[in-house]
């Protein structure tokens, strides 16, 4: 998971917007995977996070089936640290968009980091 949140912090932190899109789309792909994703054994899990191009087709789970979830366990203690925070990435990704000119390009990166943010 360090890795797959390595490469996506690479593309955020890049000047060209199509990697900061490609950037984008790979967060949101593994957000989706962490809350959406129902199969039960680790390896399938470690296997689906890999598959980051996949769009998920599974219902959000359910609260109570959260906390027997490894791969969003594993999620969790890495957004405790500094290093692998996704929102203060975004962030980052936010105020270097903002401080870039405005144009159709720009205000779309802008709109998807606020979605995502959510």
């Amino acid at each position: 998971m360090e890795t797959l949140l390595s490469h996506s912090f690479d593309y955020l932190s890049s000047p060209s917007p199509q990697k900061i899109r490609k950037g984008l789309r790979q967060v949101e792909g593994l957000l989706a995977q962490v809350c959406l994703s129902k199969t039960t054994s680790a390896a399938n899990k470690r296997h689906s996070m890999l598959a980051l191009g996949s769009s998920p087709s599974a219902s959000p789970k359910k609260l109570n089936e959260l906390h027997l979830d490894p791969a969003l366990r594993e999620f969790y203690k890495l957004q405790q640290g500094f290093q692998w925070n996704v929102a203060m990435r975004l962030i980052g990704c936010l105020e270097r968009l903002l401080g870039k000119g405005s144009n159709g390009t720009n205000d779309l990166l802008i709109i998807q980091t606020l979605d995502l943010m959510q």
